[in-house]
């Protein structure tokens, strides 16, 4: 099991302690199951009453089903598919052999009609080459075809055929003037083409002899009939295959017989306590839980505490939020408000936080609730999610997410047209844009630029302004809008890897923005409405909106 080295700052003993809490912490509800299931097995199997069950008597034989007679038909039904195959296997050669074949023909007579078949389609063959390809090559195979054997006069052109190409071959062609060269050629020519006419000739006299062999025939002989012995052979082998599942059935309720007796042998020789058996099997899932999680762990360790996160980003701690809903009830401190505290109490006032980490529901609720205690301290807030694929704000605030930021981004609508106010019925400035239409392609670099002017005059008239911006890309982009913003990287207990939280810290630095501390999630995680789901109750709105003058 490969173990990651843990951080520098922490001793080995330190990580591997934090590293078996949240194993722990994971297997906690894992355990919680199984005692419970132990116990209500415990108790059905004590309580519930069950079915008296008759024993066997050990001396009584077994009911066997006799397999010899089902073994012997199934010999004989075996062997009759098998000769009804060859049977069926013969009628469908003859079929194909002598189907569509001249009838009343000896053997004899079929035979020389084969052979003069075969030497028709050897001639056909080399006469389509010597015409496609007018060669030597080509003319020469022609002759030594098997039906031209014994032609004086073909033999007589080929040696004149070979006696052209070595006086040709004795000559270097010069060019259009040199004439023995050409007309050497052209004799050649001559010399094939008269080997393919005694060729096609000799195909002729071929196909004569053919016709006149099938004329002293009475026609072609009627097609096989095939579906008497194709009906015959399917019946073998259905009765065959009926056989075989009669035996392997009384074969298969043999084996059952024989292993119910042995283990009612066994049951009785050796009989285990089940309460015993139900404490080990839920002891050993519980550690077979806890090593799997303690694998996982060590393999890809996450965060164990906000000391363990600080440390690991090299930016302090600014919130550590637990039980989020019931603190503010019950006189606790909340840690938003400590939060947009230590943003605003210090000696140049922040007007303008991103909000950044791995998971876009803590990310929507953190700005959220810092927006929140904003708009409490009487600041006109405004809300901004570049993220238009995720939408986040959206689902935050159960808003439909177009149009929004990407659509003023790029120059289709005005900041104000898409800035939404959602919390004048609570008496709180707070003014969302949400992250907009999804766009395959970027605005043009004069209407990024006439965007963001526009946006810097728009956000100046709220005193406290919070950017979502979850991805890399959407950071980027509050980079852009924003020179130097104040940046809060958002990081879950239990959930966020120690290596991602490493390289989401260095990427904030690296991409122009200030990382001023961490906001740590150690709580459930929140459930945030779809993209999808908003967009489809919008359309439904859209669709139950009664039409002017409708009933």
């Amino acid at each position: 099991m490969p173990a990651s080295s843990p951080p520098p700052a922490a001793s080995r003993s330190e990580w591997l302690g934090a590293r078996a809490a949240l194993a722990g912490q994971r297997s906690a509800r894992f355990a919680i199951g199984a005692v419970a299931t132990f116990f209500v097995v415990l108790i059905a199997m004590f309580f519930v009453p069950k079915k008296s069950a008759i024993a066997r008597d050990p001396a009584a034989p077994l009911t066997r089903a006799d397999t010899a007679a089902l073994l012997l038909r199934a010999d004989s039904a075996h062997r009759a598919a098998a000769h009804a195959d060859s049977q069926y296997s013969a009628t469908l050669l003859a079929s194909e052999y002598l189907g569509g074949e001249p009838a009343g023909l000896t053997a004899a007579q079929r035979a020389k009609r084969d052979s003069l078949q075969l030497l028709a389609g050897e001639l056909d063959a080399l006469i389509a080459r010597a015409t496609n390809a007018p060669l030597p090559a080509s003319y020469r195979a022609l002759a030594a075809a098997s039906a031209l054997h014994g032609d004086t006069r073909t033999a007589r052109l080929t040696d004149s055929l070979d006696a052209y190409e070595r006086r040709r071959a004795a000559l270097a062609p010069m060019g259009g003037t040199d004439l023995p060269y050409a007309d050497l050629t052209t004799k050649l020519n001559e010399a094939g083409t008269a080997i393919r006419d005694a060729a096609v000739r000799r195909r002729g006299a071929l196909a004569r002899t053919m016709s006149d062999l099938d004329r002293t025939t009475g026609g072609t002989a009627p097609p096989i009939d095939t579906t008497a012995p194709r009906v015959a052979r399917d019946n073998a082998r259905l009765a065959a295959a009926a056989i075989d599942s009669a035996l392997a059935a009384a074969r298969l309720g043999n084996a059952a017989a024989e292993k119910s007796a042995v283990a009612e042998t066994v049951q009785e020789s050796r009989r285990v306590p089940p309460v015993a058996l139900l404490f080990a099997v839920m002891v050993l899932v519980v550690i077979a839980g806890f090593s799997f999680n303690l694998s996982a762990e060590i393999n890809k360790p996450t965060l164990a505490s906000p000391r363990e996160a600080e440390r690991v980003a090299r930016a302090p701690i600014l919130a550590v939020a637990r039980d989020i809903d019931r603190a503010p009830r019950i006189g606790g401190i909340d840690p938003f408000r400590m939060l947009y505290l230590g943003l605003t109490a210090t000696g140049t006032r922040t007007r303008t936080v991103a909000v950044t980490g791995d998971d876009r529901a803590v990310i929507a609720t953190v700005a959220g609730r810092l927006a929140l205690a904003a708009a409490a301290d009487a600041r006109a807030t405004l809300v901004v999610d570049v993220d238009a694929d995720g939408s986040a704000v959206a689902g935050y605030y159960g808003e439909r997410p177009e149009p929004g930021f990407s659509d003023a981004f790029a120059g289709v609508h005005l900041w104000r047209e898409v800035t939404r106010s959602i919390g004048a019925s609570d008496g709180l400035s707070i003014d969302v844009i949400p992250g907009g239409a999804i766009r395959t392609e970027e605005p043009d670099r004069a209407t990024k630029n006439s965007a963001r002017e526009e946006f810097a005059r728009f956000r100046a008239e709220y005193d406290f302004c919070v950017i979502v911006a979850p991805s890399e890309t959407s950071l980027v982009l509050a980079c852009s809008l924003v020179e130097k913003p104040v940046t809060v990287d958002c990081a879950e207990i239990g959930r966020t890897a120690i290596a991602r939280l490493e390289s989401d810290a260095a990427h904030v630095r690296s991409s122009g923005a200030l990382l001023h501390g961490l906001a740590i999630w150690d709580a459930e995680l929140p459930q945030l409405t779809p993209r999808s789901e908003l967009m489809a109750k919008n359309v439904s709105a859209h669709t139950r909106r009664p039409t002017p003058g409708g009933q």
